[in-house]
C-alpha cells in the first residue's frame, strides 16, 4: 500500500494493478545486476538462478526448472471511498496470508 500511496502522491493519479508488478520486476532486475556485477549474459543468467528475494509482490526464488511461482490473489475493482475505485481481494485460496476483503460481486451491477 505504501507503493500505491507514493504513486498517487507523486502522479496525482489513482494507482492501478500494474504499478506493483512493474515495480517488482525492476526490483528483480536491480538485484540480479547488482549481484552479477556485469552485463555479461552468462553471469546474469547465473545470478537469476540464485535469486532469493522478497519483492513488493512476494518472494522470488527460481526452482531447478528456472521459474518462480508467485502466490496470487484475485481482486475486483469496486466503487471507491475517497477515490474512484478500490481494489478488493475476493479470492485468496493460493495466498491465505492476504485476507479476503470482500465477496465477489456477480453479476456486476449496471
Amino acid at each position: 500500500m505504501q507503493l500505491c500511496d507514493a504513486w498517487t502522491k507523486e502522479t496525482g493519479k489513482q494507482w492501478n494493478k500494474p504499478v506493483g508488478l512493474t515495480y517488482g520486476g525492476y526490483e528483480i532486475a536491480f538485484d540480479v545486476i547488482k549481484r552479477a556485477q556485469t552485463l555479461d549474459k552468462e553471469k546474469i543468467r547465473d545470478a537469476i538462478a540464485k535469486t532469493d528475494l522478497m519483492t513488493v509482490f512476494g518472494p522470488i526464488k527460481f526452482n531447478e526448472k528456472h521459474y518462480c511461482e508467485i502466490p496470487l490473489v484475485g481482486g475486483q475493482w469496486v466503487k471507491g471511498k475517497g477515490v474512484p475505485w478500490d481494489l478488493e481481494i475476493v479470492y485468496n485460496k493460493n495466498n491465505p496470508k492476504l485476507p479476503k476483503t470482500a465477496d465477489m460481486i456477480f453479476p456486476l451491477p449496471k
